[in-house]
């Protein structure tokens, strides 16, 4: 369940108001919400909130993206979603805690983007832009493991623009090996042998295979399964 607590239906809470309440939202593909006020993830300390932008589309507009107010917020993207939001803050109170989980698609956030001790962005694919952040801050938060990459696995890329005022970040190896030829391709029946292929990318030295059950976690994975029975995602 959602709920809109203020006026207009500008501002929205996803985990409020009731005792340990535990909410979720999903916007799937051709989905868009919209608010031009602030919408809070996890509001009371026993509540929790988890918005799933699953090829849709969020947009806030005209205040803060809060995801834990003093409760625990989740945020995940993925195939293709798109997040927009004028601030982005993880973990805003002492007792909140906050994380994103970007799969795929993108979150832009047009003013600046705060993290929290308590907060974790976990980069898996897809980029987050943001502004207004100095790019000393960002690395800190990487070699706090405030924002890291595949659960603490990957690397993180960050791409500073001073002259436009931008911060770009993503995982490294994201988007390299999207036109290597792998095999299986998306929906084949895995053949006996049971082995995954891709084409060598020069200069590269190893490479990260990614493993899921979860189909369509990762943006261009590959949604493979052998005799029919055991199915699995797969990127590299």
């Amino acid at each position: 369940p959602m709920s809109l607590p203020h006026t207009n239906g500008s501002t929205i809470a996803v985990g409020d108001f009731d005792s340990n309440s535990r909410s979720s939202l999903r916007i799937l593909k051709g989905g868009d919400l919209v608010a031009r006020g602030w919408m809070i993830l996890g509001y009371g300390e026993s509540d929790q909130g988890e918005v799933v932008v699953d090829g849709g589309r969020l947009e806030i507009g005209g205040n803060v993206l809060g995801i834990g107010h003093e409760g625990r917020g989740v945020l995940r993207v993925l195939n293709h979603g798109r997040v927009f939001a004028s601030q982005l803050v993880l973990g805003m109170k002492g007792s909140g805690v906050g994380k994103i989980e970007l799969s795929g698609g993108k979150i832009q956030v047009d003013g600046p983007l705060r993290v929290s001790q308590s907060g974790v962005i976990d980069l898996k694919g897809g980029e987050l832009t943001f502004r207004g952040v100095a790019q000393q801050e960002v690395l800190r938060w990487v070699e706090e493991g405030r924002m890291i990459g595949f659960g603490g696995s990957g690397r993180v890329v960050i791409d500073y623009e001073p002259f436009l005022g931008f911060t770009r970040v993503y995982v490294a190896g994201m988007g390299n090996l999207r036109d290597t030829r792998r095999y299986p391709k998306d929906g084949h029946a895995w053949y006996p042998g049971g082995r995954l292929e891709w084409r060598e990318v020069k200069g590269a030295v190893k490479y990260r295979v990614y493993v899921s059950s979860d189909q369509g976690e990762v943006e261009r994975s590959r949604w493979v399964c052998w005799r029919g029975r055991w199915c699995f995602d797969w990127f590299v």
